[in-house]
């Protein structure tokens, strides 16, 4: 399966529609009582993207992308517009790990949610800080396809690490059909009209496609 550090180009318009996705399993007891079971430890992300009145070198953006991938079958990077920055998250304490998951934090009424965060831009402005104070970046590895940092230098035991900085997700598409239409006619040029639905992957595997 083909890692692919690009994106779609081509902007979505009013419409879009995308969030967060969990599944869980629900069974209803003989008292009226539910039992329910979390069967992902981790959300995945699910969009919409509608495309209206975009020129052909847009639409040619698109299916490049899907020619690429072979529909459903690449992986890819999305920006979503509604979820994209980490700002002073907590990682957690410097212990002896080898290195460090990338994360986000939900809290609400004392109880904690983290959402693990795997893709990080070429050349993203990134900072990481040790009890406040930012580490050098010649101190430490990131890996911005799975979102792991692995210290040269390790930090201060117990010090409280956080980062800064935008993240992708990963996606694939969501159908292997890729369904445009011509609506209307703008002097020379037709203009094309559709949508497309991607569905957040899983990072790449460790020494695998990229």
């Amino acid at each position: 399966m083909e890692y692919l550090r690009a994106y779609i180009a081509a902007c979505e318009t009013f419409g879009w529609t995308g969030g967060p996705e969990f599944s869980t399993r629900i069974v209803t007891l003989a008292n009226g009582r539910e039992r329910r079971n979390a069967e992902w430890p981790q959300y995945r992300n699910r969009y919409s993207l509608p495309f209206q009145n975009i020129d052909v070198e847009s639409y040619r953006d698109i299916r490049q992308m899907f020619e690429v991938c072979r529909g459903q079958a690449g992986t890819f990077r999305y920006r979503d517009p509604l979820s994209n920055f980490a700002d002073d998250q907590l990682i957690g304490l410097a212990d002896d790990r080898d290195s460090y998951q990338l994360s986000t934090i939900a809290v609400r009424a004392g109880v904690t949610y983290r959402r693990e965060v795997y893709a990080i831009p070429v050349g993203a402005d990134f900072t990481l800080t040790a009890d406040g104070t930012p580490i050098d970046p010649s101190d430490y590895v990131l890996d911005i396809d799975r979102g792991l940092v692995s210290f040269i230098t390790p930090p201060t035991l117990g010090a409280e690490l956080r980062w800064t900085g935008p993240f992708d997700v990963w996606v694939r598409f969501g159908n292997d059909w890729l369904p445009f239409s011509i609506d209307s006619r703008n002097t020379d040029t037709f203009a094309h009209n559709g949508t497309i639905d991607l569905i957040e992957m899983p990072p790449p595997p460790e020494g695998g496609s990229s």
